[in-house]
């Protein structure tokens, strides 16, 4: 839809803040409810800036979050209250959840939690996992907090909002359709809205979910507790109520400003939304649209270009290389014929140059996103792998068929998604990409390190576990795993085995025997020792690596303590005592 035709006249309004201020506009907004999904581990960090800058343009704003506090004159309401009872009592991320609300009542800060959540990776994961389940809780909350708007915009934490922008656009649709609009991707076949790039619903689609089909919310919860995704999973719910995702891409965007790929498609499209915008992006935006208020008309992606790269792109550079790996152009090469300009006018004059660029930058967004959801999907089945895993029992026997069958699929999924993502990751491509891929093959290295170890009671090497991934591309394109990859997978991998430890003497009141003269507690401690040894000096990973080092010596600890418990105190302890860390039932071999 292309809003170039707006017009600079508004009627008048009021808003709190500075929505006085000529870069709030003065359009009536009564009708128009703004909901920022947010969680208590985060919301310090990122909240203020937001709070303070385009969301004071906003009279109707309501902050979802996963803990009830007040916040900088708001109030966080938690969405994730209710949850299904079974979901929450069995989902291993709603430990966290409950110590959250357990340090809130204990007189910890936002602060505090937000501090303490950036230094344990744990609980960062965690609370990632967690926010899938406030897509659909927070069209509950919205449709009893602010009911009868006739459009709701859901915005995160790190979402800039253009908010005169935004206003202008929903002027110019009907609200009485059933509307769900964003910034579309796709995930086995189904598209779905990004959730960091901001989406908008109609009021019917909100009352459609929240008061006709009440409850529905709740009806998802398992099936959200096993997919990767919250907006995957509101698409999949609202599809089925007959409700469509519709697309407002580029205007809706989950780029910054100086990564948007600018180029005719985007150049003269407004802007509404930008993802991925830390503090300092958000102040220097701000100052922007306070500026540029003054020239009264829609700011426009090309407006984003002249600002953020005054000096446009150098006309020559020596040996300049933008690292993209397709075609070589010599200064002194004619444009390729489908690049030239026509003699008609053209529909914009900064078409030509973009022009010769354009499939290549497209081509580089198609591959990213690819590489983004595939890496999305192997992290949530090699966690399926591993909580499989965890029924079993005991150390060097092969496993289970009803395990083997069980993780059967998941791993099928990892094969998949690896062959397809295969090309996309050859040459330099696989270090351009390496950062998308890299939480994926951690997390399948964290499964597949488990899994041998089970199975052998011996680690898995770097090389068979670099075999292992490139095995799992059926095609000739194979993905090489990094050696940063491994290792992080195994500082997780001590985790894995920590947890089990714990349930089998919980369960068998003994340490698991590894090997002749070897228990789980000394292999635990033979790898913190090697790992420890380690040193990834001033690289990019170093910072990731001291954090999870941290964690692994947590989880020795743990065993080590536990141990104690059973042996070196076995006297003082009333009888029948356990370690209270496991959750397991009393048969061996396999708990079903």
């Amino acid at each position: 839809m292309q809003l170039t035709s707006w017009t600079s006249g508004r009627p008048g309004g009021v808003v709190k803040g500075e929505a006085s201020h000529s870069s709030c506009g003065n359009a009536p907004q009564d009708h128009v409810a703004v909901v920022i999904k947010t969680g208590a581990s985060e919301a310090d960090e990122k909240l203020p800036t937001l709070l303070n800058t385009t969301l004071s343009c906003v009279e109707n704003l309501l902050i979802v979050s996963d803990l009830d506090a007040d916040f900088h004159g708001y109030h966080m309401h938690d969405v994730l209250a209710n949850v299904s009872p079974a979901v929450k009592a069995t989902h291993p991320a709603f430990e966290i959840y409950r110590e959250q609300i357990r340090l809130r009542d204990a007189g910890a800060t936002l602060q505090q939690l937000s501090t303490s959540a950036r230094d344990q990776s744990d609980s960062h994961k965690a609370a990632w996992e967690l926010d899938k389940f406030k897509f659909l809780h927070m069209l509950n909350t919205i449709n009893v907090e602010m009911p009868g708007k006739d459009w709701y915009v859901f915005i995160e934490a790190d979402t800039y909002l253009v908010w005169p922008n935004l206003m202008a656009w929903l002027g110019q649709l009907d609200a009485r359709q059933k509307l769900h609009i964003g910034s579309p991707s796709f995930m086995a076949g189904t598209k779905f809205n990004h959730g960091g790039s901001g989406f908008v619903m109609s009021g019917p689609v909100v009352r459609a979910f929240a008061t006709e089909h009440a409850g529905m919310a709740q009806q998802w919860d398992e099936r959200m507790s096993k997919e990767c995704c919250g907006d995957y999973v509101l698409a999949l719910a609202l599809t089925e109520l007959g409700i469509p995702v519709s697309g407002a891409w580029p205007m809706l965007s989950g780029e910054q400003p100086i990564f948007t790929p600018y180029g005719p498609a985007v150049w003269c499209q407004p802007v509404i939304t930008m993802h991925h915008v830390d503090s300092n992006v958000v102040d220097s935006m701000w100052a922007f649209e306070k500026q540029f208020a003054a020239q009264q008309r829609p700011l426009l992606f090309k407006d984003l270009y002249e600002h953020f790269l005054p000096q446009g792109l150098p006309s020559s550079r020596s040996e300049w290389d933008n690292r993209c790996p397709g075609s070589v152009f010599d200064i002194r090469d004619p444009l390729p014929e489908d690049t030239k300009m026509s003699n008609e006018a053209p529909e914009c004059p900064f078409l030509p140059i973009f022009e010769t660029f354009r499939k290549e930058i497209d081509e580089h967004h198609e591959r990213r996103e690819r590489v983004i959801k595939a890496s999305r999907d192997i992290t949530a089945s090699s966690k399926k792998i591993i909580f499989t895993l965890h029924r079993l029992r005991t150390i060097g026997q092969p496993l289970p068929d009803l395990i083997t069958k069980a993780n059967k699929p998941y791993t099928a999924d990892i094969t998949t998604k690896l062959t397809l993502i295969g090309p996309d990751l050859q040459g330099r491509n696989a270090d351009r990409y390496a950062r998308q891929i890299s939480s994926g093959l951690q997390e399948y290295i964290e499964a597949a390190s488990f899994q041998y170890y089970l199975e052998t009671g011996t680690l898995l090497t770097y090389a068979n576990a670099s075999e292992t991934v490139r095995s799992l591309c059926t095609g000739e394109a194979k993905v090489e795993l990094g050696y940063e990859d491994y290792i992080l997978g195994l500082y997780d991998f001590t985790g894995e085995v920590m947890k089990f430890g714990i349930t089998a003497m919980a369960t068998s009141g003994t340490i698991p025997i590894s090997g002749p003269g070897r228990t789980l507690l000394t292999d635990l401690r033979a790898l913190r020792a090697g790992l420890e040894g380690v040193r990834f000096g001033g690289s990019l990973v170093a910072r990731e690596v001291e954090k999870k080092a941290e964690v692994m010596r947590v989880s020795v600890e743990k065993v080590e303590k536990a141990l104690y418990g059973l042996t070196v105190r076995a006297g003082e302890r009333p009888k029948g005592w356990m370690p209270s860390e496991g959750d397991g039932g009393r048969g061996e071999g396999v708990e079903v």
